[in-house]
């Protein structure tokens, strides 16, 4: 007899692999559990794959490191704001299975703060990032520090003028069969930690749709959460 051997094909997780939730204690996708001071872990059950991707998105994994960082300055974490950080993405993490958010206090002084934060999973670095945290100086009579915004264009309805995201989904369900993979996936897309309001409007199911230029014009936001958190998502 002869022996063979099989190679693995890597596939994106689909909708079926893996159900995206929040959990119910959970007030975002950012949310960390503390296992000790300088440990923290991001349940699976709240893990975001986008829909065709390989792994957890990216945006996910960033946003709860440096949350995982913050967290660990403890009483003064409200006087420090982020103005710094690299990150590394090493390989993709796996929706199925927690991570780990393991975190080291490389410095921390009066104005300033430095943590590096290692994301694991099955004892192997997926992510790992390095923070660099600023304090507030600022005392209560002193001006704002400036704030810069390019111009919004000309003819562009404001958000609260347009249908968010979730609204247009809900639009679509009634025109789709009660079950399917692209109902699966319009599932998913609502529940990205985003609130998107889409300017020029389109009909996915549409069987014969207008031509139209290569541009895509959109009103994004992180999803309403404490100012902190909101740091996080952007």
């Amino acid at each position: 007899g002869s022996c063979g051997t099989g190679t693995a094909v890597a596939r994106p997780y689909s909708s079926t692999d893996v159900m995206h939730r929040l959990r119910p204690d959970s007030a975002s996708h950012i949310d960390l559990v503390e296992i000790d001071r300088l440990l923290f872990r991001a349940p699976r059950e709240q893990l975001w794959v986008p829909p065709g991707g390989r792994g957890i998105f990216g945006g996910q994994i960033m946003g709860q490191a440096l949350r995982a960082a913050t967290l660990t300055l403890g009483d003064a974490g409200d006087a420090f704001r982020c103005h710094s950080f690299h990150g590394y993405f090493l390989q993709a993490g796996d929706p199925t299975r927690d991570v780990l958010y393991r975190v080291r206090e490389t410095s921390t002084r009066r104005s300033f703060a430095t943590r590096s934060v290692d994301g694991v999973q099955r004892g192997e670095l997926v992510f790992k990032m390095q923070a660099s945290f600023a304090a507030d100086a600022r005392g209560p009579t002193d001006p704002e520090p400036p704030e810069h915004q390019a111009d919004a264009p000309e003819g562009v309805p404001p958000p609260e003028d347009l249908p968010s995201f979730r609204d247009t989904v809900e639009g679509l369900m009634q025109r789709l069969p009660p079950s399917g993979r692209f109902r699966e996936e319009l599932m998913r897309l609502c529940a990205a930690p985003v609130d998107l309001r889409l300017i020029d409007p389109i009909d996915p199911l549409d069987p014969d749709p207008p031509r139209r230029d290569p541009i895509r014009r959109a009103w994004v936001r992180v999803a309403p959460i404490d100012r902190a958190a909101h740091a996080f998502g952007v």
